[in-house]
């Protein structure tokens, strides 16, 4: 008669290898056939661990996917995998961007008081840790108070040891093909872990590294879309920025009323011819930098310099009632601006300004270089009322006195000829009333 041991350990690998690792082996006797029943049921045992592992990665590779934070990730790791894989404690650093340094990002601990917590920093040169980064391989420290002896300098083991930890195991982060961190799995007992547990391990810190990789990456984006969103806002205004970035294909705008002003500095062809390039180039540069400031502070649009002239615009791309107002700000502050500096050749800074109010056609032009441009009657009259104009004084027209009403005081100049618009009515801005 056959021994009954056989059959139900026959029965238990039929159930093995249908994937039930939770199948229990009775095992008894100290002879062959109960070693190979021991033998089974350790291998039961060991396949549902290794199942359950699997079953909890593929959780944090779903989690991964779905975008979570590197902390969220952490935190799942914790709870989840600790009734298979030894550890009271999971350390998170990251390193500088020179590799001089980990930053201890995240922890979480059994221990009643966590020592080594978030902001922790540690010098790599000369520690174990560098020979971790460099090899990209785990390290295995069964006897962490042994090695806190024979490394007495060494903070980060001290306090760990401190926390009540033992041994520890830690994983190298690698993301875009350098090593950028380091997982620590700690735990209370000596001797913890084995080359068994490595893999696994292992498996947690590349899910980890693709977080990093990943946040990195979005980082680059955000930072790449951030410096276009600055260079086109420095070209263009902001509200036609974002209209080009809502997917607007041609922007052309018509104000019923707006005010055009054209600054122009007086006797700049003679100071080009006598002042080298890169001082001439700072100098305007300095200069309609704070003319800039004073548009922004007064609410005008900078369209653009052409040369040494300055055009802007009060109204557009945003329409308001006071543009008029607005536009005499600005230039009584840029000639305030001028009398207080001095052109590279030592001359006093002279401006000649003009003011014009009226209906105006905007638009953005060109494909590889866009432009916010300006166009119509009412910038012509303002280049004219600019380029008629005295140093070191503003013209304007009758048609924007008309807009200022007593906010101002004016003194009449009389009639400009307009080339191709016959004369026109125009006036000194003073100042504020």
């Amino acid at each position: 008669m056959g021994d009954a041991r056989i059959a139900r350990y026959l029965d238990a690998a039929v159930h093995l290898a249908r994937g039930e690792f939770s199948v229990h082996v009775p095992a008894s006797g100290d002879d062959e056939i109960g070693r190979l029943g021991r033998a089974l049921d350790d291998l039961a045992r060991l396949l549902e661990r290794m199942f359950e592992e699997a079953r909890l990665l593929a959780a944090v590779t779903e989690r991964v996917n779905q975008g979570l934070i590197v902390p969220d990730v952490l935190d799942q790791i914790y709870e989840t995998f600790r009734p298979v894989l030894p550890y009271d404690r999971i350390g998170f650093a990251l390193v500088s961007g020179d590799g001089s340094e980990a930053r201890a990002q995240w922890a979480r601990s059994e221990a009643s008081r966590i020592r080594l917590g978030a902001g922790y920093v540690g010098k790599l040169a000369g520690s174990s840790l560098r020979q971790v980064m460099e090899s990209r391989k785990p390290r295995i420290l069964n006897d962490l108070e042994a090695h806190l002896r024979a490394h007495p300098a060494s903070e980060s083991t001290r306090l760990v040891v401190e926390e009540g930890m033992r041994s520890s195991l830690t994983c190298p982060l690698v993301a875009m093909g350098k090593p950028v961190g380091f997982l620590f799995f700690s735990s209370r007992s000596p001797g913890t872990y084995r080359d068994v547990h490595v893999d696994t391990f292992l498996a947690l810190s590349g899910q980890l590294s693709v977080i990093l990789e990943k946040s990195r990456l979005y980082e680059q984006i955000l930072h790449e879309q951030a410096r276009s969103e600055r260079l086109l806002l420095n070209v263009l205004p902001e509200p036609i920025a974002l209209r080009l970035k809502g997917g607007a294909e041609v922007i052309a705008d018509q104000a019923e009323d707006a005010t055009v002003l054209f600054a122009d500095i007086a006797g700049f062809s003679s100071l080009a011819a006598r002042v080298p390039p890169a001082t001439l180039v700072a100098f305007l540069d300095g200069f309609f930098s704070e003319l800039d400031e004073i548009a922004a502070r007064c609410g005008v649009e900078k369209i653009k310099t052409i040369g040494d002239a300055y055009l802007a615009v009060a109204g557009l791309p945003r329409a308001r009632d006071d543009h008029a107002r607005a536009a005499a700000d600005m230039a009584l502050e840029a000639m305030s601006a001028a009398r207080r500096l001095a052109r590279p050749d030592g001359e006093p800074l002279l401006l000649r300004i003009g003011l014009h109010s009226g209906p105006v056609v905007a638009g953005v032009i060109g494909q590889s270089r866009l432009v916010y441009d300006l166009w119509g009657d009412t910038v012509n009259v303002a280049r004219r009322m600019e380029a008629q104009g005295t140093p070191g004084r503003i013209q304007l027209s009758w048609a924007t006195r008309d807009r200022l009403g007593d906010a101002f005081r004016l003194s009449e100049r009389g009639l400009v000829p307009i080339k191709g618009g016959g004369e026109v009515r125009t006036f000194w801005l003073e100042g504020r009333a």
